[in-house]
């Protein structure tokens, strides 16, 4: 009587594929565990599939390996100073050139449309450059038609326009402009 040697063969496979699920599935949990979301911070994980779920301060995300990915953002006040050749120069008649440089101080307020808006590679790059421009741009549009800006009564309105406006342009991104800093050299 011969005997067929395949079902043990099969059994043998079922439970090394057993084994290796259950291997799989501790990887899983050991690896995805990640620590909990500090203050200021929140954590954005992303599925294959295009969904995102954030966790904030406290919350301890799962990530499954190879199908979830965590992106970490921070919420607290950053800041981007606007300072040397990133500055801005006036020109002035008949004298030296005078500097202008800015500092911004930002958080994210709403962490939702601050993904909608600036995404989830290079957050903050993305803001930084978008800032940027909008001071450059606001300086250009106010400065411009301005003789002289060497007296307060001229800096003060200039500077409060600015930051009004850096707050009504970011406000529909989800970032709240704390302050609007600017120097004159």
């Amino acid at each position: 009587m011969t005997q067929d040697k395949r079902p043990g063969t099969l059994v043998k496979f079922l439970i090394f594929l057993f084994f290796l699920i259950v291997a799989f599935l501790v990887y899983s949990f050991a690896i995805g565990r990640q620590p909990p979301v500090g203050e200021g911070e929140v954590t954005v994980v992303t599925a294959l599939t295009g969904g995102e779920k954030i966790y904030h301060t406290g919350e301890r995300p799962f990530v499954f390996p190879f199908i979830q990915k965590s992106y970490m953002l921070r919420t607290g006040a950053m800041v981007v100073s606007l300072v040397d050749d990133e500055g801005m120069s006036l020109p002035k008649k008949g004298k030296k050139e005078t500097r202008i440089e800015s500092r911004v101080t930002y958080k994210i307020d709403d962490v939702q449309k601050a993904l909608n808006s600036f995404g989830l590679k290079d957050t903050h790059r993305e803001i930084r450059r978008r800032i940027k421009e909008a001071v450059a741009r606001s300086l250009k549009d106010k400065v411009t038609g301005i003789e002289t800006i060497d007296k307060a009564e001229k800096r003060i309105p200039l500077i409060a326009d600015i930051h009004i406006g850096l707050i009504e342009t970011f406000k529909k991104d989800g970032l709240k402009i704390l302050s609007y800093q600017i120097r004159f050299r």
